[in-house]
């Protein structure tokens, strides 16, 4: 089973996408939550948007 995983850092925000133990794709962006809540989110997006194109039945977020 797939599933996506992702940590929200004081500076970037990583994701991996998961098959069982082994990671199959990762990706990261600039978290910029000096900007606004809104470019937060936008990278959190960008995070997400690359990794599901591998699939995924569920998302952690911490």
């Amino acid at each position: 089973m797939k599933r996506i995983g992702v940590d929200i850092g004081g500076t970037t925000i990583k994701g991996a996408l998961f098959d069982g133990e082994q990671i199959v794709a990762e990706h990261s962006a600039p978290t910029n939550g000096r900007e606004s809540r809104e470019a937060i989110l936008k990278s959190l997006y960008e995070v997400l948007d690359n990794l599901k194109t591998g699939g995924g039945s569920f998302i952690g977020i911490s």
